[in-house]
């Protein structure tokens, strides 16, 4: 891994920070993504406001006995996959990553780039939860730094894994609390109606994110006690596909799996 000659940079230890001096927010983030078990699939590093940039370094963890590190690809910026990562400790769930400009000019990326993907394998049971996370750890401390050798401050957003059976179609953490008693017609051609059921009144957010973790729809409710019919109409989905709808209060998480068919 690369380090960078004659640049200090300042240790940040907050998983999310202040707007810099530049005014310009930089951000790196992870979505957060529904897999089946058994699946690979590739977790995402997008940046916005990444401007003028010369040196990033952080250290990614997750849960080893959940995730099995498969690989990287999608490099911008000519990352080099040997130079500017530590894959050594990958199967304790960590990996470690240093990149510098070389010419120290300054490089800069589009919002909601693709800075590097992480390849996985979902390896925890149904249905488990794990958290990607950017960590601030010796020896790789999160540090950010622009082409006037000034520290950045930067937000780092976690992604969240949530594995579900791949025969299955539904999953809640909290059954006492809250469940799906149906789904109908499911696959679907026009509309789909999801039957839910409260033990008690909440507030929760509704994200529907298709097979590859992006979300194509979200939205938050206040939903009292009882019975409740969330429908989704075809307009809401762009493609034909597997789709998955998530139901999230502080207090339970739900998944029902859909399938959209165009024939």
């Amino acid at each position: 891994m690369k380090g960078i000659t004659g640049k200090h940079f300042l240790l940040l230890c907050l998983s999310l920070f202040s707007i810099s001096n530049s005014g310009a927010q930089t951000s790196f983030y992870f979505s957060d993504q529904t897999v089946d078990s058994g699946n690979i699939f590739t977790a995402d590093v997008k940046v916005v406001g990444f401007t003028e940039i010369v040196g990033v370094q952080y250290t990614i963890t997750w849960d080893s006995d959940v995730l099995r590190f498969d690989g990287l690809e999608n490099m911008s910026l000519d990352l080099d996959p040997v130079a500017d990562f530590g894959t050594n400790n990958t199967s304790e769930g960590r990996l470690t990553f240093v990149w510098y400009d070389d010419d120290l000019s300054g490089e800069s990326l589009a919002d909601s780039s693709i800075f590097f993907s992480i390849r996985f394998e979902a390896i925890g049971a149904p249905v488990t939860i794990d958290t990607i996370a950017f960590v601030s750890e010796m020896p790789t401390v999160i540090e950010v730094t622009d082409v006037l050798g000034q520290t950045v401050e930067a937000a780092f957003i976690n992604g969240v894994i949530t594995i579900v059976s791949p025969t299955g179609t539904s999953y809640t953490s909290a059954p006492h609390l809250a469940r799906v008693t149906s789904c109908f017609p499911n696959p679907f051609q026009e509309e789909t109606q999801i039957q839910l059921l409260l033990h008690q009144s909440v507030e929760a957010g509704i994200v529907l994110q298709n097979a590859q973790g992006q979300v194509v729809h979200q939205e938050r409710r206040v939903l009292p006690q009882g019975a409740h019919t969330l429908r989704f109409d075809k307009q809401v989905f762009p493609s034909a596909g597997t789709y998955f709808v998530q139901i999230r209060s502080s207090k339970f998480l739900v998944v029902q799996k859909l399938i959209y068919v165009t024939h």
